[in-house]
């Protein structure tokens, strides 16, 4: 095709159907042509003017619809069928995933053909890349006598906004206002593709690479997770633009991937190991990348990268094979059907997490998530009415963290219909964006339940209902533990982001300068010496240990630890049984229990060296204040789930035939997990936490089977 006596060629080639609805606005139609000599007729005439209304007509339609709404209607246009977001399986689906949910901040640079080019040289050096002879942020900038031809001239947001020009054109100002368009055209909004929405709009120009009468070969590395799956070849770009697929021992594949097969032979270049090296290494660290060369002269020369190949709306057949492909990319686990937060403000957000004070403190890292995520919307935390007199309750412990703005309580476990409307009506009234769904593990369902209640409060858009894999615990056979309820919970709302339950920064409670003087001067002259906290109560029977247990244990470490101080911490109800616990202990010691916040107990924690107690919130506590903790931990749940966050910890427990009884009250077997627990046992894991052993000596936990 050419323009002003062919000094000119324009080419606009897409890699797909999709870019076939950009009107002319960014370049020069390659459909049907009249055959040699024959003449149009009167509906070929028509439909010179007609096509470009209809398809001016369904950009229009396109940009005021949602961008959920315009992916699907686009995959439903070529493939006859809407693309399932919800559970995507196939290639075409998960590219239409990507183009909505994925904001990977590095895609922007490397798919910008100016900043790429500049990262691939540094990285595989100048040779390999098609270099930029001159960049531009206007047409107006381009003089076309100092153009070394011939050239190409590019547009750098997006795909296939080129002019090729094996001269100096006769009519410049026609090129100029083609150029103009390309730099006004918003490519991210006719695709969808969001990265091409990041990169700072600029022209550049190439030397043009002659490919001879049928152009270059294509040479696409289809990678995923830095494996090379299939290469997809695209021949004959001037004529018919065919192509074949092969996988990485050049075997061919019977796939079309947009392009028909092509009937010609097609050698394996020359440099392919070199391509198949750099796919490699470039695709590391991605899910899923199509990295792109060409071969000149024999030499492998970089192409360009793409996240998102074809938009989504290449035809794959035979359609299995679009299927096949998909099943080698790794998503992280799909949003709910009508999730399109991204897309749209939140200002408001409901989170639904039951429980006390240990409950709250392991949902931590999800809460500082949530709040990194939305820090402009209003965020509200449904919770329960405190279930026994000695657990507190959530607004408790968060207090002016930031993290919640307000609550909402109710009755758990109620079936009042009266109540239950009167919740569904308050959540209505509030109004929230969207839920985030923390509840701890339960029947799944009793989990679809949950749903259909939120969506009659009117609740649309979702995080947290997944399928039942995310309502469970995985085991490590390696460790022998199972996944913590922290990392669970952060599993469950990893579309939000990496909740990284490692990092104890997302612990923190944002504890406050008043909080901490409480603590300071509650504790009064023992905040000056090495302490030992202990907190030995529990609401549940099932998790006591004994005072009689407890109390041995601290008459034992007055003798060997007499320059500590003792502190007793927990509810007002625990105040009796601390007095007994410590009655033996002659150094300086106080009673806390009822006297302080949870948080200001937090602060407490602060000025302690060690921490004993049961599995409970002040152990919890203890571990987000970087305290080693020694716990006669009841073997009710299976190791690891409620374990305390770190490394530095002394847990001691006895997996019996019995455990994972999740029992409340224990009679049966009378607590036989925490009763084969020793008072020799307890001192020996506070000696290793206080370092008075040799540290190759320590353990993180012990865990004794007694099967009988």
């Amino acid at each position: 095709m050419h323009i002003s006596a062919g000094s000119i060629r324009l080419r606009h080639q897409r890699q797909g159907a999709h870019a076939r609805f950009i009107a002319g606005k960014t370049s020069l139609s390659l459909g049907s042509q009249r055959p040699v000599g024959g003449r149009k007729t009167g509906l070929q005439q028509m439909s010179k003017w007609i096509r470009p209304i209809i398809k001016w007509l369904w950009r229009a339609l396109m940009d005021l619809l949602p961008s959920k709404w315009h992916v699907a209607m686009d995959h439903y246009r070529i493939n006859g069928k809407f693309p399932n977001l919800r559970h995507p399986r196939t290639l075409n689906e998960k590219i239409s995933y990507r183009k909505l949910y994925d904001r990977d901040a590095r895609m922007p640079a490397l798919v910008d053909k100016l900043a790429v080019k500049e990262y691939m040289a540094t990285r595989f050096g100048l040779d390999f890349v098609i270099p930029a002879l001159a960049t531009f942020e206007s047409e107006k900038e381009i003089d076309f006598t100092a153009l070394p031809y011939p050239c190409v001239i590019k547009a750098n947001h997006g795909s296939s906004l080129n002019v090729f020009l094996k001269e100096r054109p006769a009519n410049e100002a026609k090129i100029r206002r083609r150029l103009r368009g390309f730099l006004r055209h918003s490519y991210h909004k006719v695709t969808e593709e969001w990265a091409y929405s990041q990169v700072p709009r600029r022209l550049l120009v190439e030397p043009l690479i002659d490919g001879g009468e049928y152009g270059l070969d294509d040479y696409k590395f289809h990678t995923f997770d830095g494996r090379v799956f299939a290469i997809e070849v695209v021949t004959d770009r001037y004529t018919e633009h065919a192509g074949a697929v092969f996988d990485p021992d050049w075997n061919e594949i019977p796939a079309e991937m947009g392009n028909p097969r092509s009937s010609k032979y097609i050698p394996r270049p020359r440099d392919f190991d070199k391509m198949l090296r750099y796919a490699k290494e470039i695709g590391e660290g991605f899910s899923y990348v199509r990295v792109d060369f060409y071969e000149i002269n024999g030499k492998a020369i970089f192409g360009e990268i793409t996240f998102y190949p074809g938009g989504g709306l290449d035809k794959i057949k035979p359609a299995e094979y679009d299927e096949i492909f998909g099943r080698q990319w790794s998503l992280k686990p799909p949003l709910p059907a009508d999730f399109a937060m991204i897309e749209q403000k939140v200002r408001k957000v409901l989170v639904y997490r039951l429980g006390s004070l240990g409950d709250t403190v392991v949902a931590l890292p999800c809460l500082h998530l949530i709040a990194r995520k939305f820090p402009q919307a209003e965020r509200v935390l449904l919770t329960n009415f405190p279930t026994h007199a000695v657990a507190a309750a959530s607004a408790t412990v968060l207090g002016d963290s930031g993290l919640i703005h307000r609550y909402m309580r109710y009755t758990v476990g109620t079936r009042r219909p009266a109540e239950l409307l009167r919740l569904a009506w308050q959540i209505r009234r509030l109004k929230p964006d969207l839920l985030v769904y923390m509840m701890n593990v339960r029947p799944w369902r009793d989990i679809q339940r949950d749903w259909f209640f939120f969506r009659l409060a009117g609740l649309r858009r979702a995080v947290g209902f997944r399928n039942e894999e995310g309502h469970t615990h995985l085991f490590n056979p390696d460790t022998g533990l199972w996944e913590s309820e922290a990392a669970r919970l952060g599993r469950l709302i990893d579309e939000l982001g990496d909740v990284n339950v490692d990092d104890l920064a997302n612990w923190s409670l944002r504890l406050t300068s008043p909080e901490r003087a409480a603590a300071t001067f509650a504790l009064g002259s023992l905040a000056r010496k090495p302490l030992i906290v202990c907190g030995p109560g529990t609401k549940m029977q099932a998790k006591d240990w004994g005072q009689e247990n407890w109390k041995a244990l601290i008459t034992r470490l007055a003798l060997e630890y007499p320059e500590f101080g003792l502190a007793m911490v927990g509810a007002e109800e625990d105040a009796a049984m601390s007095d007994f616990v410590a009655e033996q202990w002659t150094g300086p010691k106080i009673n806390l229990c009822g006297k302080l916040t949870p948080r200001e107990t937090a602060a407490v924690f602060e000025h302690a060296s060690v921490f004993l107690g049961p599995d409970s919130g002040p152990m919890h506590l203890a571990a987000i204040a970087r305290v080693p903790c020694v716990i006669a931990f009841a073997a009710r749940r299976p190791p690891g789930i409620w374990f305390p966050v770190g490394s530095q910890h002394q847990i001691i427990y006895h997996q019996t035939s019995c455990f994972d009884c999740k029992l409340q009250t224990c009679v049966v077997e009378a607590r036989r997990c925490l009763s084969s627990i020793t008072v020799d046992e307890m001192a020996a894991a506070v000696s290793r936490a206080l370092g008075r052993v040799e540290f190759q000596q320590r353990k993180t936990f012990t865990f004794t089977h007694l099967w009988e």
